[in-house]
C-alpha cells in the first residue's frame, strides 16, 4: 500500500479534487488503492462526522463481517448504525 500524509485527511473532496490528485499523482497509485483513501471520507461526509480514525475502523469491521470492539460505540453508531459493536 502507498501512504501520503496528505491522505490522513481522508477524502471527502469534491469530484474535481479526486480527479486533479490522481492526475498529478502516479497512474501506478489508482489501481485499487485509491478506493483506501476515497472511502472513509465518503463515510464522513455521509454521516457529518470528522474523525477518520473511527471511519477505518468502522471499514474495517465492515469488510471483516465481524464485531468490533470499542469503548466508543456512539461514535461508531454516527458512521454506522448496523455495525456489530462490542462495547467495553
Amino acid at each position: 500500500m502507498i501512504w501520503h500524509s496528505g491522505t490522513r485527511s481522508s477524502w471527502s473532496a469534491c469530484a474535481a479534487e479526486i480527479d486533479l490528485a490522481e492526475t498529478v499523482l502516479p497512474s501506478r497509485v489508482v489501481g485499487g488503492v485509491w478506493e483506501v483513501f476515497k472511502e472513509p471520507g465518503r463515510l464522513l461526509a455521509a454521516s457529518g462526522t470528522s474523525d477518520i480514525t473511527d471511519a477505518h475502523v468502522v471499514i474495517c469491521g465492515r469488510r471483516a463481517d465481524q464485531p468490533v470492539v470499542t469503548s466508543d460505540p456512539g461514535d461508531l453508531r454516527q458512521l454506522d448504525p448496523a455495525l456489530r459493536l462490542i462495547a467495553l
